[in-house]
């Protein structure tokens, strides 16, 4: 995702993209970009996406001026993440605010690095990460419950996953965390639908993106 002060210079009216993410419309798989201005519009796969005439109509999706964070898909649905809350969209294309009870906690940053995993779609928060199931947010962050009493507290920055495994990093405003999740399974104690694993602390570091690459022939996938 790119810096939020980027321009997608060469699309309509130069309008700021800090958004991507890949879905379909119909039968077609489109590129959809999302907006400073909390619009989405989507892109042909196989059209150029640098031709302005090649993205179709805005769809105001988040509230008038709101940045787009995020976008990402669960099958054929799409869920757009800004600073007040979690959407999805109508079948007319407007914006279903899925997280009305998460608003009042506005924040720049809230749903920045939003990502879809196990058919859960997280919504990283100031007010700790969250799951979308369905239509309902539900907290699953490792501070947000009560049998907790560690030291690894902050904002959920980056995520990524590889089969049974999520990896996040959590940033506390000077450090950060790298931590691996993987579903709680039946009969396991705890109150989370997952469990923590610390891997690694790195000092005086914010982590805006975590990636897996390298995972082909006999070499096992790097985190980076």
């Amino acid at each position: 995702i790119p810096p939020a002060t980027d321009t997608w210079n060469d699309g309509p009216a130069a309008k700021q993209a800090p958004a991507f993410a890949f879905g379909f419309s119909g039968t077609t798989q489109s590129l959809i970009r999302g907006t400073g201005t909390g619009t989405i519009s989507l892109c042909a796969d196989d059209a150029d996406e640098l031709v302005a005439g090649n993205w179709a109509t805005d769809y105001q999706i988040l509230n008038p001026g709101q940045i787009v964070n995020s976008i990402t898909t669960l099958g054929r649905v799409l869920y757009v993440m800004g600073p007040d809350g979690c959407y999805t969209t109508d079948e007319v294309g407007n914006g279903v605010q899925l997280t009305p009870e998460l608003g009042v906690a506005f924040r720049s940053t809230n749903g920045l690095n939003g990502f879809g995993w196990k058919g859960i779609v997280f919504f990283p928060h100031g007010a700790g990460l969250y799951g979308i199931f369905g239509d309902s947010p539900r907290a699953v962050g490792i501070e947000k419950f009560p049998a907790y009493d560690g030291t690894i507290r902050g904002r959920v920055t980056a995520m990524t996953a590889l089969g049974e495994w999520l990896y996040l990093a959590i940033y506390d405003g000077t450090d950060s965390w790298i931590l691996a999740a993987r579903p709680r399974k039946d009969g396991e104690p705890g109150f989370s639908p997952f469990i923590f694993y610390s891997l690694e602390q790195i000092t005086a570091t914010f982590i805006g993106q975590l990636f897996l690459a390298g995972g082909y022939d006999n070499l096992n996938p790097r985190l980076y």
